[in-house]
């Protein structure tokens, strides 16, 4: 085979953008697994006054969760809401008007609140034990969100991010919020057949909520997990966006069926699933 399924990518901010609006993540019923009208055990008498959310991109998912919460009366005491992501070609050319309006957006979800919305425009690093730049801020955050940048720091699973947000970033009684993929769902597992098919291995072998499940309580203990829940994603899109949503998300590229006939064919094996795509929402909880 002359293509290497592994090379096929996409820009990082043309895939997120375009994962975005395929799952329609600004719809909390279709992104978050947690119903808007029953408050999880979770979020009961939690009532985060400073939420920072670590890869807010174009603030889809945000404006999903910062629904949720606000119905599930979390926001009472709301003071903070910083966003962090410094991929700035998401914005186009004007990078400081683009984090504005999903600013803007965030408030407008947040109705009546006086809480102070900002947006930094710099990547997330761990640097000796702590995140940069969140080791400038003079508080803790009481609610961390990160969706889907667990992968881009340490080994992949997300372990490292997660300790030293836990041990320096999160307030006592804090939660953090995570969103990871899962392996277990139609499109990764025939993307896995796929590749061995191919006498491939998966090039992100750890990139997957169950290592993160697997590990967590022993590399974790300062943090304990008190909810986690699958969220299935239909796709109900007009074909052939639902065949370009599932081709982007097996193989980060758009549907080529001259570059890459096999990869087609394993999208529309997937694609017969009801629900082809699997995330995993945890939440995360610091002692008193």
């Amino acid at each position: 085979m002359a293509v290497d399924p592994t090379r096929l990518l996409i820009p990082e901010t043309d895939f997120v953008a375009e994962i975005d609006r395929l799952l329609e993540k600004h719809r909390p019923s279709l992104t978050v697994p947690w119903s808007l009208h029953a408050v999880p055990a979770w979020a009961r008498h939690f009532r985060p006054r400073h939420v920072l959310d670590i890869g807010a991109g174009l603030g889809a998912f945000t404006s999903s969760y910062v629904e949720c919460l606000k119905h599930w009366s979390c926001l009472t005491e709301l003071r903070k809401v910083l966003l962090l992501d410094g991929e700035r070609a998401l914005f186009g050319a004007d990078p400081e008007r683009g984090a504005a309006q999903v600013c803007q957006t965030v408030r407008v979800k947040l109705g009546t609140s006086a809480a102070d919305v900002a947006y930094d425009l710099r990547n997330a690093e761990v640097v000796d034990g702590r995140v940069h730049p969140l080791d400038e801020l003079q508080w803790q955050a009481d609610l961390i969100v990160a969706s889907h940048v667990t992968y881009y720091f340490g080994d992949g699973s997300g372990l490292d991010l997660v300790r030293n947000l836990g041990a320096h970033h999160l307030a006592p009684g804090g939660r953090i919020w995570l969103v990871i993929r899962r392996l277990h769902c139609p499109i990764y597992e025939v993307r896995s057949r796929t590749m061995e098919q191919m006498q491939r291995g998966d090039p992100k072998p750890l990139d997957y909520a169950e290592r993160f499940l697997a590990l967590a309580t022993h590399a974790l203990p300062d943090l304990k997990i008190l909810a986690h829940q699958t969220m299935r994603f239909a796709i109900s899109r007009p074909e052939p966006e639902r065949l370009r949503a599932i081709h982007l998300l097996m193989w980060r590229a758009p549907p080529d069926e001259s570059a890459f006939p096999e990869g087609i064919k394993a999208a529309q094996e997937a694609a017969r699933s009801t629900a082809p795509f699997h995330e995993e929402h945890l939440v995360l909880g610091r002692a008193e």
